[in-house]
């Protein structure tokens, strides 16, 4: 796959700051701390989630059918202005 979409196309390119691939065994690591740290709740109907994405992570199991998004954004803060 590297030779057909080369290094930044694919699927997993996970790299340290310095562009150095990131080990394996600490990707699983990583996925590990994440799923043990999981939070899960059961969406009931009109419920309503709200995150900052700049102090959390997330992400979802898949979804299966009819859903709706609705996005509102604020103004662009930098990271500085958290401190």
């Amino acid at each position: 796959m590297t030779a057909e979409c080369g290094v930044d196309g694919l699927p997993r390119n996970v790299v340290y700051g310095d562009g150095e691939p990131i080990e394996d065994e600490v990707i699983t690591l990583i996925k590990q701390v994440y799923d043990e740290a999981r939070l899960r709740f059961p969406w009931q109907r009109a419920d309503m989630l709200i995150v900052d994405n700049f102090l959390a992570t997330h992400g979802r199991d898949p979804f299966g059918g009819d859903r709706r998004v609705l996005v509102a954004t604020s103004d662009l803060y930098t990271a500085g202005a958290l401190c």
